[in-house]
């Protein structure tokens, strides 16, 4: 098992606190990467053909604004699933990242059980395998992308949104307290 832990960084400014938690993970084989000075979803999608041309078995999204617990990298692996990341929440506090389709619009779910499958997750601390990124790379020019129509959306919640169409899974686990620096920094 080798995993790319990635961080899109558009500054490149990243909080010590989060790389604390970075370099406090129980991890194993790993190589850590970053991309600044672009936006978010290119630096993914770059992040996305590193994990792929190195061959690395997964890739763990982290974002610059995350703070990530010591045990949620080898968690997220023994769990096994396509795409899987940890709760955390929203950087003003009110709510959190993991989401389900209510007809046009996405709502947060109000089940906070300890693992669920969800329609979509943010991808602050989110770890996907290679097979993943290799199927959304066969079938998206650019698997992470804002999109603005039919409705407005994320980068994180485009990436489900295909993988789902493709009959992936997307998973979420609220076991760890996750940290998202925003006006304060909050924990779950």
């Amino acid at each position: 098992m080798k995993v790319l832990i990635a961080m899109p960084s558009y500054s490149g400014m990243i909080p010590i606190e989060v790389m604390r938690a970075v370099l406090a993970l129980k991890k194993p084989s790993y190589a850590f990467a970053d991309i600044t000075g672009t936006l978010c979803p290119d630096a993914r999608n770059m992040l996305l053909e590193t994990a792929i041309e190195h061959s690395f078995t997964h890739i763990f999204f982290i974002d610059d604004d995350n703070i990530v617990h010591p045990d949620s990298l080898n968690r997220l692996l023994e769990l096994d699933k396509d795409i899987i990341g940890c709760v955390y929440p929203k950087r003003d506090g009110k709510g959190h990242v993991v989401l389900k389709r209510d007809k046009d619009k996405y709502i947060q779910y109000e089940n906070d059980s300890h693992l669920q499958q969800v329609d979509a997750i943010g991808m602050g601390c989110t770890l996907i395998k290679l097979e993943v990124l290799k199927k959304m790379r066969d079938n998206y020019k650019h698997p992470f992308e804002y999109l603005t129509e039919p409705r407005k959306l994320g980068e994180d919640v485009t990436f489900c949104e295909r993988a789902k169409s493709l009959g992936l899974e997307v998973w979420a686990l609220n076991e760890f307290s996750t940290g998202h620096i925003g006006n304060k920094t909050i924990h779950y």
